[in-house]
């Protein structure tokens, strides 16, 4: 007898028999697919589990460290048994749970030498399953169950083998379109299928190129406060036609809340006092209706300038998320907020100019100019009334490609956007990419400046995105900020780091005169390669400094080659499509000379626990598995840094994420390095969750992520754990350390 399981491709299926050991034939099987159901009946008491560890294997191996949720065994060959003997005497269900993978994975069910029946389970859709007999078999104790691996198809997965004491719920299939709501100007809907969807939408028609589970439709010119009608059509499993039938979804506002609060404070700690602040704090639920009603006084009550900003709202309308920037002059401040709390207004020191021409910030010491018909970088930079940057030479990033045509940023840039105008801070971000002589264009660039009222620095975020999906690489030989200065520089410096072993600081100082200027990048060395050079008339950041041919050629045949500079060859950089890379750096002028990492604010503790924001917080307490919790979220957090020494982790594409996934692949910060950090941060206060988080969100954002692709449904998704963070780097050897 043959059973076509309802089987969802891809899924674990449990298959429960009933055999009365007198039948010769198996009854047939119900089903339920619910992983909360099958994840108790394992966890039962009263019911036999069978583990991987329990089970006797002939032509199956062992999987205890794969890529899946539960130790599990995989078929090697195509005879393969699984047995188990049964030493418990009773009334029971026989079970099987397995993965339903690619191709028709079949099953024989044998139970005291009897064959109970085949099951088929090709769906192909990787999700668990529960089949479970209809009668229960009475077990005298001492009995084999043996599974038999039937056809040459799929991978035939076994979690464990289970007696049931009782019969669950059967539940078929069905296909279900779930979940259908906004996210900002996003369609978002589920499927418990994956299948390519059609959304019919205001009169637009617009389909989905692949299948898939998660699915969203980005649409432009939705009005506030409308209805809007919308179907979305599909196929499911059996390949009929199914859909939601017409129905209408509001575009509405986000309601309104005035805030229970009249007055409340919350203590904020500074972590680098002096320097200027960024920083996102939570509120309860319901409590405060508008950033507006938000202030910051010192510990002596003086009221300090704060510009803020919603960055989230809870579902009644209140703020659940601000932004608050500030200047942290002191190490201590209270965030005042409520009804009744209203702020001073902002002084004028902070000038913003956004003309057709280009934009112009002001601080007060300082000011600069961005263009918005021919970028480069800085157009000027002035000291008062000063001109620190060349006259006659525009700075600019220049980026040389393989065959070593020249692409600069001068060109007109695609945007040019004023993110941020408060009395604390301003932020233009600019996004463009790189041409050369002949038109061409290399690499996406978007840079963003940061200045502050009263401030003689500027701090710089540099992105560059491999936007080339013609190839799967490209190669480049260079890429560099090169700023011609005025006047003679008094102090030239250099700084290379080419390893990790160079750990020099990423800081230079050109001076002329009583004239200077100072220049910081975050995390030099840890990012290498990198360069920083003054001369007697410029200053010259190496983003993608040249390399020697041979510069990394002691690797080649080492772990080395494989692991830390499968990107670096033959003096070139390759980057698969989509890749990005951040840099950080600070301009500072005159005595300014900015920290070596923006600083931070924080609450207590307590206050993310009571917002609510981030869900429940078990906070440090005496309760003894709490305190083991934190013990071992140490050690495990000092291991990590240990094995970042240990390992090397360290380069351009690597810092911050862990590397020996799977023996010879980077981690792609799984499982979810940077928000375990920021949680225990949240719960603990420790600096260095938050800064270790932040370098894990920052190479998990721009180096796991795929910003550009040939096909662009992979768009915003993640490369799965590999070699060289993407694989592809050693086509020769995919699965090896080296070419």
């Amino acid at each position: 007898m043959t059973l076509n399981m309802f089987g969802l491709a891809g899924r674990a299926v449990l298959f429960a028999f009933i055999p009365s050991l007198a039948l010769a034939s198996a009854s047939n099987l119900l089903s339920n697919h619910d992983l909360r159901l099958i994840n108790r009946v394992v966890k039962d008491p009263a019911n036999v589990v069978f583990k991987v560890s329990d089970l006797r294997l002939d032509g199956f191996s062992e999987e205890i460290n794969a890529y899946y949720r539960v130790p599990s065994v995989r078929r090697t060959r195509s005879d393969a048994k699984i047995r188990v003997t049964n030493r418990r005497a009773g009334s029971y269900y026989p079970s099987l749970i397995v993965y339903d993978s690619d191709g028709q994975e079949r099953f024989e069910i044998w139970v005291a030498g009897r064959r109970l029946g085949e099951a088929v389970a090709d769906w192909d859709n990787s999700r668990q399953r529960l089949f479970f007999a209809t009668a229960p078999v009475i077990f005298r104790g001492g009995e084999v169950i043996e599974i038999r691996a039937l056809g040459e198809s799929g991978m035939h997965r076994v979690e464990s083998v289970i007696l049931l004491r009782e019969r669950p719920e059967a539940k078929a299939f069905s296909f279900e379109f779930l979940d259908v709501r906004w996210f900002g100007r996003t369609l978002t809907w589920r499927t418990n299928w994956a299948t390519a969807c059609t959304l019919e939408f205001d009169g637009a028609t617009l389909r989905e190129s692949r299948a898939q589970n998660n699915h969203r439709m980005i649409l432009d010119g939705v009005a506030p406060g409308r209805e809007y009608r919308y179907r979305i059509t599909a196929r499911n499993f059996d390949g009929e036609s199914v859909s939601t039938g017409w129905k209408t979804i509001p575009a509405e506002p986000p309601a309104v809340a005035s805030g229970s609060v009249a007055s409340r404070s919350i203590p904020l700690t500074v972590q680098i006092p002096g320097s200027p602040v960024t920083a996102g704090i939570p509120f309860p639920k319901g409590e405060l209706g508008s950033d507006e009603h938000l202030r910051l006084v010192t510990r002596y009550g003086v009221e300090t300038p704060l510009q803020t900003r919603t960055l989230a709202h809870w579902e009644d309308g209140s703020v659940k998320w601000a932004l608050l920037d500030f200047q942290s002059r002191e190490p201590a401040f209270r965030v005042e907020y409520g009804t009744s709390v209203h702020r001073l207004p902002p002084s004028g020191e902070l000038r913003v100019s956004d003309e057709p021409e280009g934009v112009t910030i002001s601080t007060g010491p300082i000011t600069f100019r961005i263009d918005r018909k021919r970028f480069g970088f800085l157009e000027w930079l002035e000291d008062g009334k000063t001109r620190l940057t060349s006259a006659r030479e525009r700075s600019a990033f220049y980026l040389t490609g393989a065959d070593g045509e020249v692409y600069d940023s001068l060109g007109p840039p695609d945007e040019v956007v004023v993110e941020e105008r408060g009395p604390v801070r301003a932020c233009v971000r600019v996004s463009g990419r790189h041409y050369s002589r002949s038109g061409k264009t290399l690499f996406r660039y978007i840079v963003r400046f940061h200045a502050w009222a009263g401030r003689r620095v500027i701090r710089v975020q540099h992105t560059f995105e491999n936007d080339s999906s013609a190839s799967e690489f490209t190669g480049i030989a260079s890429l560099a900020l090169r700023m011609p200065l005025d006047g003679r520089n008094q102090t030239p410096d250099t700084v290379r780091v080419r390893r990790d072993s160079d750990r020099k600081p990423g800081r230079v100082r050109w001076r002329s005169g009583v004239h200077r200027l100072s220049f910081r990048v975050r995390d030099f060395w840890q990012n290498y390669p990198k360069d920083l050079l003054t001369d007697d008339k410029s200053l010259e950041f190496g983003i993608c400094p040249r390399l020697d041919t041979n510069e990394y050629a002691f690797a080649r045949g080492t772990i080395d080659e494989h692991r830390l500079y499968y990107y670096l060859r033959d003096g070139m950089y390759r980057f698969r499509q989509g890749m990005a890379k951040t840099h950080d750096f600070w301009i500072g002028v005159g005595d300014d000379d900015p920290a070596p990492v923006p600083s931070m604010a924080a609450a207590p503790p307590g206050w993310y626990a009571k917002s609510g924001a981030l869900g429940h917080l078990a906070l440090p307490s005496a309760n003894e598995r709490v305190i083991r919790y934190d013990a071992a979220f140490k050690g495990g957090f000092q291991g990590l840094l240990q094995a970042r020494e240990s390992d090397h982790a360290f380069g351009m594409l690597n810092f911050g994420d862990w590397w020996g996934e799977r023996d010879i692949n980077w981690g792609n910060c799984e499982y979810d390095t940077q928000h375990a950090l920021f949680l225990q941060f949240a719960r603990t206060g420790n600096w260095q969750y938050f800064r270790a988080g932040e370098q894990a969100e920052w190479h998990n954002r721009d180096v796991d992520t795929v910003h550009h692709h040939h096909d662009p449904v992979n768009v915003g998704g993640v490369w799965e754990h590999k070699v060289g963070h993407t694989g592809g780097y050693f086509p020769g050897n995919p699965n090896a350390q080296m070419a």
